[in-house]
């Protein structure tokens, strides 16, 4: 692939980070990455915990080989809400578009976003993964209910309306 900005062309290769200034001179990185586009999400059960962590050390409940020690986020569950802490400014956390640089209270929807990986908080004790990225975890696999309408017309984001024809009137 090659990225085209004003007259200068380069080439991109896999995992290559380009760092941009916008113009307020905040940097911009952007991360090239060849993959699959049609990344499934899956969703774990996360009710019974009260932090969940994802790094690259063996303990963390999410375990992440390819980054650094001091990289990794912290949800940490208080009063039945969830928080987010992000470990360091090295790998930036995001939240809703959003960087966070301290701790961040999670609504249920949010969506955040730490390395490559974009996590949503479905429900108050599910979270969604989607990634390409290997990972190690023991959390439990949660398969959403689906209704027969929902199989029968995947496509559909609402119930699909049945339409009769009038009965003739004699």
């Amino acid at each position: 692939m090659t990225l085209i900005h004003g007259d200068d062309q380069t080439a991109l290769v896999d995992n290559e980070r380009l760092l941009f200034h916008d113009e307020k001179n905040k940097p911009l990185t952007f991360v090239f990455q060849e993959g699959q586009a049609d990344w499934v999400p899956i969703s774990f059960y996360i009710g019974n915990k009260l932090q969940v962590t994802g790094s690259s050390s063996d303990l963390a409940t999410f375990s992440f080989p390819r980054y650094e020690d001091d990289q990794g986020f912290l949800l940490d569950k208080e009063r039945e809400k969830w928080c987010l802490l992000p470990y360091s400014e090295t790998m930036p956390v995001y939240v809703n578009g959003e960087r966070i640089y301290g701790a961040f209270p999670l609504e249920i929807g949010d969506v955040f976003s730490w390395g490559l990986n974009e996590w949503t908080l479905k429900t108050a004790d599910v979270v969604e993964l989607l990634t390409d990225e290997t990972y190690q975890t023991e959390l439990p696999l949660i398969r959403r209910p689906r209704t027969m309408l929902a199989d029968k017309y995947p496509n559909y984001q609402r119930m699909p309306r049945l339409v009769y024809e009038r009965p003739e009137q004699e």
